[in-house]
């Protein structure tokens, strides 16, 4: 690199940066692009006072608190490194209170928690935790994910905290994860979330109260209007979103995501889930990536004239082969959809019938590691033709990789002439995988 040196005695004009001056509309692209990369966003907060508070949006969009109490460490070290994990904490709240600008950036926050989160054993760590969620008042989104058994045996202070934040104005996304959640507690959780839009609930079984449970908090005022319902539960008890004691108004919710085990027949019940929520939904999402076997239960026919406005059928499979055979689950599944209410309408002749179904677009995801490059494809073709997808008009394909796998994902691509001579376009994207 070339670096020029001035004589000594030479006067140097000032240094004036242009890119200081530049307007804010612009501004806020440029650093926009460079949201993913905190090293360089850091480096241009240091540019300007102007280039302050963009960079700070991104900077500070997402926290991510790991509460880990360390209890598989030999106890003389446990204690130890969860002393430094609570003053690291403390500091940060610290920053936070001297810090109120700050604060106001936070858009996202995720908090995953050890088996002793809970516990009596760590009340300032709880504590700490609670107060720096007290502090984020313009969240969008909170994602908890506890490795304890039962959401009910965390700290009533924290549940309570989380309960609090789900009442923010700004607050539109919730994802739960945890092993079981009883009724009661999902419904105190949920009462009065009043902008939340997006709910998740994943790694969770639904349980039925033997007894009435109250945590203090006082009787649902409201129900959450949701446009978007996330469902991988572990055990299923779909019924619950339907009851008329839900927390949740699903009337008008138009993304459905449903985690099917195809060895178990109480999944299947999830179809009543998707009969009820009916022409609401605009996009479905059926993922199969748990399931022990998918060679001996199929899905059930799915009726699209109880869905008149999907436009979006996914199928995934991230976690399994993808039998693309003529007795497979996603062959058999395409091949059954069907239309069983009439058309109202009269046709004058010379005029073509209409298609009753709006589906224009399926996804269909599934991981390298199990892709057979060599197969015939015909099948999976055949049932992308059925006369209940008449108006289809794009298929993706996505293949999910690893650093293993890349190489044999970029070498997939299957061709569906008879797809391409109906004009239906046939895209296949490459996407790296994200294991949880």
């Amino acid at each position: 690199m070339a670096v020029a040196v001035s004589d000594r005695g030479a006067s140097v004009p000032p240094c004036k940066c242009p890119t200081a001056d530049l307007p804010p509309e612009l501004l806020d692209e440029i650093i926009r692009h460079l949201r993913d990369d905190k090293r360089t966003l850091n480096a241009c907060s240091l540019v300007a006072r102007s280039w302050l508070p963009s960079s700070r949006r991104y900077l500070f969009t997402r926290f991510e608190l790991r509460v880990d109490t360390f209890c598989h460490f030999f106890m003389f070290a446990a204690d130890m490194v969860y002393a430094e994990v609570v003053s690291r904490y403390r500091h940060l709240l610290a920053f936070l209170s001297a810090h109120p600008d700050i604060t106001s950036y936070v858009r996202e926050l995720s908090i995953q928690t050890d088996f002793q989160f809970g516990l009596d054993s760590r009340p300032e760590l709880v504590a700490i935790v609670c107060s720096i969620l007290t502090h984020l008042t313009n969240l969008h989104i909170l994602e908890v994910d506890s490795l304890i058994p039962h959401w009910d045996q965390l700290s009533w202070r924290f549940r309570k905290s989380v309960h609090d934040a789900l009442q923010l104005p700004s607050l539109v996304e919730f994802h739960l994860s945890c092993e079981s959640v009883s009724q009661s507690s999902l419904d105190a959780l949920l009462s009065d979330a009043y902008s939340l839009k997006t709910f998740t609930l994943s790694r969770v079984s639904i349980r039925e109260d033997d007894e009435a449970m109250c945590d203090g908090w006082e009787a649902m005022q409201h129900k959450a209007q949701l446009d978007a319902l996330h469902l991988t539960l572990d055990r299923p008890r779909y019924d619950w979103f339907l009851e008329k004691h839900c927390p949740l108004d699903l009337c008008e919710v138009r993304e459905l995501v449903i985690g099917v085990h195809l060895d178990r027949p109480d999944d299947l019940n999830a179809f009543h889930l998707v009969d009820a929520l009916g022409a609401s939904l605009e996009h479905l999402e059926l993922d199969v990536s748990h399931s022990a076997n998918s060679h001996d239960v199929s899905l059930p026919a799915l009726d699209l004239s109880n869905t008149p406005n999907l436009r979006v059928l996914s199928l995934t499979n991230s976690h399994g082969p993808m039998l693309i055979e003529p007795d497979s689950w996603l062959v058999t599944f395409l091949s059954s959809l069907y239309w069983s209410k009439p058309l109202a309408c009269v046709l004058s002749p010379g005029d073509i019938e209409p298609s009753p179904c709006a589906v224009e677009e399926v996804e269909i995801s599934f991981e390298a590691h199990h892709l057979d490059t060599s197969k015939s494809w015909s099948s999976l073709e055949a049932a992308l033709c059925v006369p209940a997808l008449q108006a289809l008009k794009r298929v993706y394909i996505v293949v999910m990789y690893d650093n293993f796998t890349r190489k044999t994902a970029m070498q997939f691509n299957p061709t569906f002439p008879a797809l391409g001579s109906r004009g239906i376009a046939v895209h296949v994207t490459h996407r790296r995988a994200t294991y949880h």
